[in-house]
């Protein structure tokens, strides 16, 4: 668990985690949920303004895919560059999809 607190070497993710666990319990649930749409709307807004690209995924190729399942997940997420949490995500997505189409319908 990262623990970092300094605003000047945190993530957007980090940043945003830790204003969203001050507002958890002070409002609503829609409340809460009209101001993390306002929230994420003014970052978006503020990187459109700074000249900051979308953080848009790239596809997974052939030999990332082969990857998955082979070593443990913080492994293979250092050895293709993304998070380890994606990388679980889409281990568990293509045993799902392979799980699916092994099943027999009689």
């Amino acid at each position: 668990m990262n623990t970092r607190t300094n605003p000047a070497t945190d993530t957007v993710n980090e940043s945003l985690g830790r204003e969203l666990n001050k507002l958890l319990g002070r409002y609503a649930d829609s409340q809460l949920a009209r101001r993390i749409v306002r929230m994420v709307n003014a970052a978006y807004r503020k990187g459109q303004k700074s000249g900051v690209p979308l953080a848009l995924s790239r596809a997974w190729t052939e030999e990332e895919i082969k990857l998955l399942g082979t070593k443990p997940d913080a492994e293979v997420a250092k050895l293709v560059g993304r998070s380890v949490e994606v990388v679980r995500q889409q281990r568990d997505l293509r045993v799902a999809r392979s799980s699916s189409a092994n099943v027999s319908v009689f």
